[in-house]
């Protein structure tokens, strides 16, 4: 459950996944929305400025849910430097990267004014994720200590020692108990939230069927 107050102290002129009034602080310039889990949405249906920047595709689970906003709403690419305007004179760069959570998941590293920082929101953080970020053109400048962030904004839910599966091995766990029942066999699986599809996407493979939602 997230706890972010969305205030970045390095830019505190944007807001990052929490869109409530904040008395102390100033209106935002410009937000970010990270992923649609609704800890991360508090304050969004109600929002009228400023403009939400998102991943594309992010937001259509929720297409209905959200229609109101759509004059506020702007999508931008993957792993492409994306300059946007707080006012005259004071931009900032924004990249966005997938973050392995959830569809349309995405981690923001926000430059500007010889600051930097990375907002992390949900991730899964497994080897080969954090091989792949050590590697990426748009990071490699911070993972090689050519420079360095200000501050890392990071998803501290899990912090204890504890063994997390891979989604890999975990999906075939999954499949190996589901495979040792009678071909007839109805399964029913709770899935409460967003986040499953690789889940559905291996089980209709194997399973030859197509599951059903509710």
């Amino acid at each position: 459950m997230s706890t972010f107050n969305g205030i970045v102290s390095e830019f505190p002129d944007i807001r990052i996944d929490f869109f409530r009034k904040n008395p102390n602080a100033p209106p935002p310039l410009a937000c970010f929305l990270s992923h649609v889990h609704s800890d991360h949405l508090a304050g969004l249906e109600s929002l009228k400025s400023p403009l939400i920047n998102y991943a594309k595709g992010i937001l259509e689970a929720r297409k209905q849910t959200f229609k109101h906003l759509d004059k506020i709403l702007k999508p931008l690419p993957l792993e492409a430097p994306t300059s946007i305007e707080l006012r005259p004179g004071q931009q900032i760069q924004v990249t966005l990267f997938d973050a392995n959570h959830c569809p349309g998941a995405v981690m923001f590293l926000v430059e500007g004014d010889r600051k930097a920082i990375l907002y992390t929101g949900d991730i899964r953080s497994e080897p080969w994720f954090v091989n792949a970020i050590a590697r990426n053109p748009s990071l490699v400048e911070y993972t090689s200590g050519f420079k360095t962030l200000d501050k890392i904004y990071l998803d501290t839910s899990f912090t204890d020692d504890v063994p997390f599966q891979t989604k890999a091995d975990g999906i075939a766990e999954l499949l190996r108990k589901i495979s040792a029942y009678p071909d007839d066999t109805i399964f029913h699986l709770q899935a409460w939230t967003y986040g499953y599809e690789d889940v559905w996407i291996a089980l209709s493979k194997a399973l030859r069927s197509k599951p059903d939602t509710c």
